[in-house]
């Protein structure tokens, strides 16, 4: 498959600078251990499983920690991108076209992103784990936490499309507002996730079967459909590329149907680095990029399997 090249990886050091103990605990990650750590060295934004006592070594560690490399990778970019945004855009056309690029990167795919991943959580994933008798896992909480960090992304959704309406000029105000919503979204979202991670998957091992786990995927795919996935797959092949030892991500690539491998390969992957990534990065860059995007009708393209299909 395509290597997928971003800039994300530039960006992790934000994650580990939040991760307490993260950032000490990379040079000991090498210490000898008797499972066979699904991770590269150092490479994870978690601070749970880049604890060398507690490295990745199965389904139920990457069930969540999949997902979450991702969007912590996504966030770190958020940041970056947001740092480096000018705040003053009355007089310079170029700081306009950034902003306009960076905020319609975060309506049309930051936001999408956040949304499903926690609507699949809500809707699909916690209840399979609570039907097979996963107890004292918090979801009351869970869904509590969803729903504030879900009123922080409205937040920053009205201010992002305000800067899209102003087409980025004379927006000092609403960036400002942006800097300062996006600080305290991502600090709140990156203890969520962390929480998660240092409870759910020794709740899935301690009561969920692999079937019930590839049934919830499937049905999170299906809910999705090839227009969700357009959205998060090739950003988590691009992530698992740099936290997944070589043997885990083609691990990984074997539990996608072919078709989806393909489609990632000739549409998703070049959608992602070209259009989302650059949409994402403009506010690092000197000159206004060219976005390039595939054109991509999800209605004209086979379903994915259903839950049923997938074998066990």
């Amino acid at each position: 498959m395509t290597t997928v090249e971003t800039n994300s990886s530039k960006n992790t050091n934000i994650i580990n600078d939040h991760n307490d103990g993260a950032g000490a605990l990379e040079e000991s990650f090498t210490t000898t251990t008797t499972m066979r750590s699904l991770a590269k060295p150092g490479q994870l934004t978690s601070s749970v499983f880049s604890d060398p006592s507690n490295p990745p070594t199965d389904w139920c560690d990457t069930a969540f920690l999949v997902p979450h490399e991702w969007l912590r990778r996504e966030m770190a970019a958020l940041v970056t991108s947001c740092d480096a945004l000018p705040t003053d855009t009355n007089d310079d056309d170029n700081n306009a076209w950034k902003a306009t690029y960076f905020a319609q990167w975060i309506t049309d795919f930051f936001i999408v992103a956040f949304k499903m991943h926690h609507t699949n959580e809500d809707d699909i994933y916690v209840p399979m784990m609570k039907e097979q008798g996963c107890q004292g896992i918090g979801e009351k909480k869970i869904s509590k936490d969803h729903q504030a960090l879900l009123q922080q992304i409205n937040e920053l959704e009205q201010v992002a499309k305000s800067i899209q309406k102003a087409e980025g000029k004379d927006c000092n105000e609403a960036i400002s507002q942006l800097k300062s919503l996006v600080s305290a979204f991502v600090h709140e979202m990156l203890d969520h996730l962390k929480e998660e991670e240092m409870t759910l998957p020794q709740a899935l091992k301690a009561h969920v079967p692999k079937k019930a786990h590839d049934e919830a995927v499937g049905k999170i795919v299906q809910a999705g459909g090839l227009g969700g996935l357009h959205i998060e797959l090739p950003g988590i092949l691009a992530a698992a590329q740099e936290w997944a030892t070589d043997e885990h991500y083609q691990e990984m690539l074997l539990e996608i149907p072919p078709p989806v491998v393909q489609l990632a390969h000739d549409i998703f992957i070049p959608n992602y680095r070209s259009y989302h990534c650059a949409m994402r990065d403009a506010p690092t860059m000197e000159k206004k990029p060219v976005l390039v995007q595939i054109p991509f009708d999800p209605s004209m393209l086979p379903a994915p399997p259903a839950a049923e299909d997938i074998e066990e």
